[in-house]
């Protein structure tokens, strides 16, 4: 998996994000890069964080569908959230 997301790299894309909100959302966050990453090899952290911070609602949505899928195997819910994530990435 590609570096994890942190603190600091969420500040430098989105400094406005308040901190309170930026600690919560490392978790889900981390499990859409690493999602994502399993999907699209070439894509950087850089390219994750842009799509992240212009539309963190789907991209946290994305995070958590992952998690449910890991431990729920929930395997169409994280499928769904592929898709949306690429058609993020293309805007």
């Amino acid at each position: 998996m590609k570096n994890k997301v942190t603190l600091e790299d969420l500040k430098k894309v989105k400094a406005d994000f308040p901190n309170y909100l930026l600690s919560v959302a490392l978790e889900p966050l981390n499990a859409a890069l690493e999602a994502v990453s399993y999907t699209f090899d070439n894509i950087s952290k850089e390219e994750f964080l842009k799509v992240a911070t212009s539309n963190y609602g789907v991209v946290y949505f994305i995070g958590k569908a992952y998690l449910a899928a890991r431990e729920e195997e929930k395997s169409e819910l994280a499928i769904h959230a592929f898709y949306l994530f690429d058609q993020l990435l293309n805007k």
